[in-house]
């Protein structure tokens, strides 16, 4: 299985923060009432938060519109349908779409005008693809 950091290293123009502590992660699972896949983890752990080529995907930090549980919460009332168990990981902007993912690593497109669609079965191919 790939890390990470293998993938992040061929991004172009990565902007990261601090890797955060796993009572960091502890808190904020907490807070939504989810589990973070093992692999969202392993990226919260090592870079926080992440920014490149046009992709800002979330995290743990103190800015309110890259904070997963900021954004999760918020995008929870826009689409009320969204299991309960999923958290965003990257709103992309575009169309009201949401990036979202279940603690199993399944990741699912969504927005207010469809339904749910699985479109990977991990972080890393997600990753992978963008």
């Amino acid at each position: 299985m790939k890390k990470i950091e293998e993938l992040m290293n061929n991004k172009k123009s990565l902007m990261t923060l601090q890797g955060c502590l796993e009572e960091d992660i502890n808190k904020a699972e907490n807070e939504l009432g989810v589990k973070f896949s093992e692999e969202y983890k392993e990226y919260l752990k090592t870079y926080g938060v992440v920014s490149f080529q046009g992709h800002e995907l979330t995290g743990i930090c103190n800015f309110d519109r890259l904070n997963v549980v900021n954004v999760t919460m918020q995008e929870r009332l826009t689409v009320p349908e969204v299991n309960c168990n999923w958290y965003v990981i990257e709103c992309l902007n575009i169309d009201d779409i949401t990036i979202w993912q279940d603690e199993t690593g399944g990741i699912y497109q969504v927005s207010p005008d469809m339904d749910p669609e699985k479109i990977f079965d991990s972080f890393y191919e997600y990753l992978e693809s963008i």
